[in-house]
């Protein structure tokens, strides 16, 4: 749900948008660096305008990195100019245990994976990312037919795109399965709570 600049957000809302806990949400109302508003029975809520505000100072301001896993350097190429040109980090490895080694330094928004490579194929790798717990979104791309597909899907794939494929397409292919990891995430750690 949308909310406007003078709408208000519960604890639990705010602090998913600021990035913090619950308590350092309250913590920051209590030494005044956001202003809380109590209802009649004594919640707390704070204006989206404030918590918008005070977001951009404290919400690290990266670009979501895509990690491209593809032996073939024109690909690889292909898609780091047509994601860098729309706001992403692009990291590029050339093989699996590349791509692989690459996951331990700094955790992408989403992978974008060739499924035949030399060594570490890209069934491999998505088995090893099973095997560890590693829940990243991963595009499976293939000019292979429904069958690696098939197979990429029970992998655990979100997606699956066929090679040659159209680029714009891709990208927003890409934003939505981000997005939708993102809302499933939120959502995950909302229950925990």
């Amino acid at each position: 749900m949308a909310h406007g600049p003078d709408d208000f957000l519960t604890v639990n809302e705010a602090a998913r948008i600021l990035r913090v806990s619950a308590t350092t949400v309250r913590n920051w109302a209590a030494d005044g660096r956001i202003e809380e508003h109590r209802t009649v029975g004594g919640h707390r809520r704070f204006r989206v305008s404030d918590v918008q505000r005070l977001a951009r100072i404290v919400v690290p301001q990266s670009k979501p990195i895509i990690l491209v896993i593809d032996d073939d350097p024109s690909i690889r190429y292909v898609l780091r100019e047509a994601f860098n040109s729309v706001g992403f980090e692009v990291v590029e490895a050339e093989s699996g245990l590349l791509g692989l080694d690459a996951l331990d330094h700094r955790p992408p928004a989403l992978v974008l994976l060739d499924i035949m490579m030399p060594g570490i194929d890209g069934f491999q790798v998505m088995k090893y990312l099973t095997q560890f717990g590693v829940k990243i979104p991963v595009l499976a791309m293939s000019a292979l037919g429904p069958r690696v597909e098939e197979r990429s899907m029970e992998l655990g794939a979100s997606g699956f795109i066929s090679k040659p494929f159209d680029i714009r397409e891709l990208v927003v292919t890409a934003r939505r399965v981000i997005e939708q990891h993102t809302v499933a995430l939120a959502a995950a750690k909302r229950d925990e709570a």
